[in-house]
């Protein structure tokens, strides 16, 4: 798999200047190439990430604003490709955790901008496989499947209500 476009949303209530929790859900889709020697084509793949998400601030005050941010939820990642006439695909998810941080620059006294990373990682709980107009239930034992994925955005801050 390799990079792809992504979105997300947050939504934080921030009791303290060094701390906040709320919300959040991400998804992401990433470029799928199967293995020349597969008979696979037209591979695409994607992952969400939706669960509650607490924050860590290191100021108080200043231009900068870096945090870190872990998060429990439930993720999946999926993954789809055409064989011969037929499509199938292949989705596996479970109890997620999330961690990553960002460095943001106030761009004005309610709106910051900055590089983010995060990572995702979940207990595969199910995995699906689907194709020929039925799905299979597999071994989540099974290997190659998939387990999580990485994030590296830019993150827009609206900052609502009185600043801290």
């Amino acid at each position: 798999m390799a990079a792809g476009p992504g979105l997300g949303g947050t939504a934080l209530w921030r009791p303290s200047p060094y701390f906040a929790f709320g919300g959040t859900l991400s998804v992401a889709n990433f470029a799928f190439r199967p293995a020349q020697s597969s008979t696979l084509a037209d591979g695409r793949a994607g992952g969400y990430f939706w669960g509650l998400l607490g924050r860590v601030y290191f100021f108080d005050h200043g231009l900068v604003e870096p945090y870190l941010e872990l998060g429990v939820g439930s993720g999946e990642v999926s993954t789809r490709a055409r064989e011969l006439d037929a499509e199938y695909e292949e989705e596996s998810g479970g109890l997620a955790v999330r961690a990553g941080g960002a460095i943001e620059f106030y761009l004005s006294r309610h709106v910051r901008l900055g590089p983010a990373f995060d990572w995702t990682r979940f207990n595969v709980s199910q995995v699906r496989r689907c194709g020929l107009g039925r799905c299979v239930a597999l071994d989540d034992a099974s290997n190659g499947q998939g387990t999580g994925f990485s994030n590296i955005s830019v993150r827009l801050s609206v900052l609502l209500g009185p600043g801290l």
